[in-house]
């Protein structure tokens, strides 16, 4: 699956940007030694890092895409401003009673549950360790509200999986659930290397930092 065409034009930008600084740093090797010509060194030293590292963070963005296998990438409709045609991370799709999907594109709610409401909340929780799962989400979503789509309900039954598991192994009754053992299951899930989990967290987090880095002027810039 070839990268889409925001993806791919952020690809070829920082391909460039990185050989424009490549030839600045070795321009500055150029200049008479002294404490200016090293003062630009290291300045044009520091940029060539961070594009390279913009670089390196897109074509992962990228390589993680393309590994979902997913040829209908839900995307943000026109309208949206910047955001329109880029990939939503199922945000904005289907239901809008979906955990999330009744906030409006470009605001900031709470994030993305790491443990679905739909299954914490009809389970037999104390009230304290309900508070954990309730509590527990990445914070709010600067690039786009976090919706449902056909890969949130993959991710939601993984962890129910999970959840079933880590009960069963760890010889856990519902109703006496302690916090502490909410918070090692959502730990867990954190970390989880399932692809069905892995994908979504990770997906979430890279198009926070994109959104970030693409609002960070470096250089000439």
């Amino acid at each position: 699956m070839a990268p889409s065409p925001d993806l791919a034009s952020q690809i070829l930008r920082y391909k460039s940007l990185v050989a424009a600084e490549a030839v600045l740093l070795g321009l500055a090797e150029l200049l008479p030694p002294g404490p200016r010509q090293r003062a630009e060194w290291l300045r044009i030293k520091s940029n060539l890092a961070f594009r390279q590292f913009q670089l390196d963070l897109v074509l992962f963005f990228d390589a993680e895409q393309k590994a979902g296998f997913i040829e209908d990438q839900p995307r943000w409709p026109k309208g949206n401003g910047e955001i329109s045609g880029r990939w939503s991370g199922g945000a904005g799709t289907g239901d809008s009673a979906a955990e999330g999907a009744s906030v409006s594109p470009g605001s900031a709610p709470r994030g993305h549950h790491f443990v679905h409401r739909s299954l914490y909340e009809k389970l037999s929780l104390r009230p304290d360790t309900r508070k954990v799962f309730e509590t527990a989400v990445t914070g709010p979503l600067r690039a786009g509200p976090h919706g449902w789509s056909k890969e949130h309900y993959t991710y939601n039954r993984a962890v129910e999986e999970s959840f079933e598991r880590y009960l069963r192994d760890n010889r856990i009754r519902i109703e006496d659930m302690t916090p502490d053992e909410a918070r090692k299951f959502i730990d867990a899930t954190k970390r989880s290397t399932d692809p069905r989990i892995r994908a979504v967290n990770m997906r979430i987090y890279m198009r926070e930092i994109m959104y970030w880095l693409r609002r960070v002027p470096r250089g000439n810039e």
